[in-house]
């Protein structure tokens, strides 16, 4: 019995030591060299706005911590403590919020020599301009030395060897446009006709406001200026509406006749008072060089005109609407020109002739 106890004690004794071997090789770390002989710390920036851009002051420490690493290591040839090398930025935006980066759009930043002491850390930092078409760009640093491969063998050569890399996030502080819905301004018409009150100012109101081409304008964001009577069975409605047109029109009211006879809106009969926008000394420049540049406007011309610009329109009758543009009005000897243009397509939209009626 005594031998087959003994045995039992040296087997528990040998499965335990195994055990503590098994442990001991687990939890000690193996000694991997680094990534990189080279490394980015305590990147840093700061950003102003200026214009549509934003100027980027971007700063680092680099530091030559290794002469053994993964992506440079050798023995025979160890690099120097004192290294030459050229650090260069560059730039990537995101493509979205989670999605990095597109690299197409990937560009050199800055570029520059230095020599690094082994060790010892260097602060380093540039300036560059980032677009606002992105909120979230990645930098990346890259350390490179330029020295002789001479383990290469037959192959060895002068060129350079990357010794460190960093990454680094750049979010610009972007707000946002809020663009601002301008107030409207309906034109307050001059009106002299007597007004029309009691059941058929408000009968007239109702069939104006029940029109569907009156309500294109007015939905149901608008004021009654006026019921007035025009005779004949015929009143008109004044709608002040809370209607804009940019960017040429800040306002829009509508004169609606309605005949109250046959209890319905005369169709053509409906005006438009419009409150415009003004035109800057810019634009009435480039409206006068449209029209001017057209071969048609020049031979109606001639030599003697006058030329007066403002935003004006006109009216499409069947349509119940109207179309406002910048307005090159030029003044002939019996008629005036009127030549509207569209400032951002570049070109002519339509031009009619207005004969000036003369007394004999």
């Amino acid at each position: 019995m005594r031998p087959k106890t003994i045995s039992k004690i040296n087997i528990l004794i040998l499965v335990l030591c195994v055990s503590a071997i098994s442990l001991i090789l687990f939890f000690t770390p193996t000694n991997k060299p680094p990534y990189f002989n080279v490394e980015f710390e305590n990147e840093n920036h700061t950003t102003q706005k200026i214009g549509d851009s934003y100027h980027v002051n971007f700063s680092t420490i680099v530091v030559y911590k290794y002469k053994q690493a993964y992506y440079y290591q050798s023995k025979e040839y160890p690099p120097p403590d004192e290294l030459p090398v050229r650090v260069r930025i560059f730039v990537s935006p995101w493509i979205n919020e989670n999605e990095c980066c597109d690299l197409t759009s990937r560009k050199l930043v800055c570029a520059e020599n230095i020599t690094l002491h082994y060790r010892e850390p260097y602060h380093f930092s540039c300036e560059f301009n980032l677009s606002g078409d992105h909120r979230k760009y990645e930098i990346e640093e890259k350390v490179e030395w330029y020295h002789y491969f001479e383990s290469a063998g037959k192959y060895a050569r002068w060129d350079w060897d990357t010794f460190g890399i960093g990454y680094y996030n750049i979010i610009l502080n972007i707000t946002p446009e809020i663009k601002q819905t301008p107030v409207p301004q309906p034109p307050i018409p001059q009106v002299s006709l007597p007004e029309l009150q009691g059941r058929e100012g408000a009968y007239a109101s109702k069939l104006a406001f029940n029109d569907p081409d009156v309500q294109k304008f007015i939905d149901y964001n608008f004021e009654i200026y006026k019921v007035v009577s025009a005779g004949n069975n015929t009143s008109i409605v004044y709608f002040l509406t809370q209607k804009t047109r940019p960017p040429w029109v800040r306002g829009i009211t509508l004169a609606v006749p309605v005949d109250l006879k046959n209890m319905e809106v005369k169709k053509k009969g409906i005006k438009f008072y419009l409150n415009f926008a003004p035109l800057t000394k810019k634009q009435k420049e480039e409206a006068v060089r449209i029209a001017m540049s057209n071969e048609t406007v020049r031979d109606m011309v001639g030599r003697n005109y006058s030329i007066n610009v403002s935003v004006d329109y006109w009216q499409d009758i069947e349509e119940c609407n109207f179309h406002a543009y910048p307005a090159v009005k030029i003044g002939l000897a019996n008629a005036t020109l009127i030549v509207f243009v569209d400032l951002e397509e570049g070109k002519i939209v339509k031009m009619f002739k207005r004969e000036i009626l003369t007394q004999r």
